[in-house]
Formats: structure tokens, sequence, C-alpha cells
């Protein structure tokens, strides 16, 4: 995400605040720990975080990150094949309509 202007974002996971520093949508970065975080309770739900767990917890969010950016290219590139088609389909009628 080179190039996105870099923000700080209080987050809260298993009742712990964490300063994420990043770049992009801070909407985006509190997403995911929001995400992290119910994974985290699912696995633990009564869990209190130990110094161990700020580990888990920072790269949990990092593979939070990647998960999102797979999810956003996967959706861009299910656009750019429906709009192919649906060229494809229009060509299609022209010549034998």
């Amino acid at each position: 995400m080179s190039g996105a202007p870099r923000c700080t974002v209080v987050v809260h996971i298993l009742g712990q605040e964490y300063r994420i520093e990043g770049e992009g949508d801070p909407a985006r970065i509190a997403a995911m720990a929001q995400y992290v975080d119910g994974k985290m309770r699912e696995l633990s739900p009564e869990a209190s975080p130990t110094p161990s767990a700020r580990m888990g917890v920072l790269a949990a969010l990092n593979i939070a990150e990647e998960l999102f950016r797979e999810r956003d290219l996967r959706r861009e590139q299910e656009d750019g094949l429906e709009a192919r088609l649906g060229a494809l389909a229009e060509a299609l009628a022209r010549a034998t309509g």
C-alpha cells in the first residue's frame, strides 16, 4: 500500500488498547482489528492478554491485512471479469442477431 497516507488508529483487542500505525483507511484498520478481536474471542472467550498474546495480536493484524488485501483483489478481478463477459455477450448478440 505504498503511497497511501499514514495514520494512527487506536483499537481494542481482548480488552487491550493498541495504537496501530499504518498506511491506508483508518476504518479499514479498525475493521481488521475488530475481525482479529472476534477471532481471538472465539478461541478463548475469557482470555486476558499476556506479553506473548500481544505479539499474537500484532501477527494476527498482519494476517488480517493480507486477508483483506486478497479479498479486495478478488473482488476487483471478479468485477473485471463480469464486465468483460458482459461486453463479449453484447458483441456476440450483435454478431448473431
